[in-house]
């Protein structure tokens, strides 16, 4: 759950009491009414970009961070596969694919694989996505597996250069993918002292200012935002092992109790109770 003053920083505990203590003394048993106004609603549909072509760089990176292979280990690898005619020549600076590249094939003979095959096919079947636009360092393709079929070359006996061609192939289909795409939305509202007396007298007011303002009451303003994913797209397989259940719920994790924001509207109000010197929830 994102919540923040909108003014910048996080929220502190006991930052209602020090504002109350500015008022005056009070008892410690005191509890007050507080008003949670909604200002503002933004909702907007958000993706994330699919990779580009494999360059010889972000294949060394990735073989690193993410297999443990050291750059000169994965550089040695990547060039056996190279010459046993599974992948294209691996030290390249291109992430741009020529127009004349034949995905099709391609796409096919990863279809054979055990792991992945299956999203291949459907890549097949659905359609696949033009690869991103990137750099054309006029040397070599990106890093590609060729349209051998994926099946051979799990046989590999060295089982550490079956995983950087499963690294290689899952970063081909990624960039040939659909963008994740997640739907982002931030609500506004500002949290004041609730005041029955001025309660009748709140039809008079514009309701785009919290009326209490009107009758020097303090008032803070906060931004809670939460985020829901539509389609996972590339990551369906860029991810060894992807669930989508699993995903949706870790890509929410952060998301308000109950996901409240989904169902918060302009100008919704709430009204609640609060003991300064003792409840220790964040408000």
């Amino acid at each position: 759950m994102m919540l923040e003053l909108c003014t910048g920083g996080e929220v502190s505990e006991g930052w209602l009491a020090a504002a109350e203590m500015k008022k005056g003394p009070a008892s410690k048993d005191m509890t007050y009414k507080l008003q949670v106004l909604v200002t503002d609603v933004q909702t907007k549909t958000e993706e994330r970009a699919r990779p580009q072509g494999l360059d010889t760089v972000t294949m060394l990176k990735l073989a690193s961070s993410q297999l443990g292979i050291s750059p000169k280990d994965a550089m040695a690898k990547a060039e056996q596969l190279y010459l046993k005619g599974f992948v294209t020549y691996p030290r390249t600076e291109s992430t741009a694919y020529p127009r004349s590249f034949d995905h099709k094939s391609v796409i096919a003979g990863q279809t054979r694989a055990s792991k992945w095959g299956e999203y291949a096919q459907e890549l097949l079947e659905k359609g696949f996505a033009k690869p991103r636009p990137g750099h054309d360092a006029g040397d070599h393709p990106p890093i590609t597996p060729t349209a051998i079929p994926a099946n051979r070359a799990e046989t590999i006996a060295d089982s550490s250069t079956v995983r950087l061609y499963e690294l290689i192939c899952r970063n081909y289909l990624a960039s040939v993918s659909t963008n994740m795409r997640f739907q982002s939305k931030k609500v506004h509202f500002s949290i004041s002292r609730y005041d029955e007396t001025h309660e009748n007298q709140k039809s008079t007011l514009k309701v785009e200012a919290p009326y209490f303002e009107k009758f020097d009451q303090p008032t803070l303003y906060f931004t809670l935002q939460d985020k829901h994913l539509i389609d996972a797209g590339y990551l369906k397989v860029q991810k060894k092992n992807y669930n989508d259940e699993e995903y949706r719920l870790e890509f929410a994790a952060d998301n308000s109790p109950l996901n409240m924001v989904e169902n918060m509207s302009l100008h919704e109000r709430f009204i609640m109770e609060y003991c300064p010197y003792k409840d220790e929830k964040r408000y």
